[in-house]
């Protein structure tokens, strides 16, 4: 999953709830799969403003040089959509779990975007259904993305801020899932490339974990 701002920073992880996958859009340039990515060797790439990458290449090292190297707690090195081995994240859907340092992440309001390849079942209706959650762990000051009973994508401010996107993802297959919010009210859910969710209202005040040991980032089930 990468994680953009206002701010021309770009931030990257990953997650899922079957398997996690080693998001594509570091291998840069344009795809076929209508995820809108820009070519890698363009003035404006997202590789110029580049703060963290997750490839998850055997581990959850931070693979742009920053301090936001994940820490692993229960998740298993796994396959990813290209059956690529040693490429991903597998959870058990109960306490796995990367906690990864969030230094330098969106906060407030600001404008930010996060996506990503994930790959869920039916099972992730159930127990612990986070994708990707950073901030802390109080109303409106984390930011949450995960699926609803309803196995939907699902963003919210650990609050009374929230919408889903209007399409399943538990499907056992890779979907590309993001969200996007302008920090002017203005917030979106894509699924594969397509718009399917929206929010006029959205308001999010993230804040920095309080101290060592706390709620922090989290890439999850």
């Amino acid at each position: 999953i990468y994680v953009g701002s206002g701010d021309g920073k770009l931030y990257a992880l990953a997650s899922s709830s079957m398997g996690l996958a080693a998001s594509s859009w570091p291998k840069f340039g344009r795809n076929n799969q209508n995820i809108h990515r820009i070519d890698g060797n363009s003035s404006n790439s997202i590789q110029n403003n580049l703060i963290a990458h997750y490839p998850f290449s055997g581990n959850a090292v931070d693979a742009a040089g920053g301090d936001n190297n994940g820490t692993v707690l229960g998740a298993v090195i796994s396959t990813d959509r290209y059956s690529d081995a040693n490429s991903s994240y597998a959870f058990n859907g109960l306490y796995d779990n990367i906690h990864i340092n969030s230094d330098g992440f969106p906060m407030g309001n600001t404008a930010r975007t996060i996506a990503g390849w994930i790959r869920t079942d039916v099972n992730a209706t159930d127990g612990n259904r986070t994708i990707f959650f950073y901030g802390q762990k109080a109303a409106e000051n984390g930011l949450n993305l995960n699926l609803n009973p309803l196995g939907r994508l699902e963003a919210s401010s650990y609050g009374s801020h929230a919408f889903e996107a209007n399409a399943t993802v538990n499907d056992g297959a890779w979907h590309h899932v993001a969200f996007t919010s302008d920090g002017s009210g203005a917030a979106r859910l894509y699924v594969d490339g397509i718009l399917a969710g929206t929010k006029s209202d959205w308001v999010v005040d993230t804040q920095p974990r309080l101290q060592a040991g706390t709620y922090r980032c989290i890439v999850s089930n």
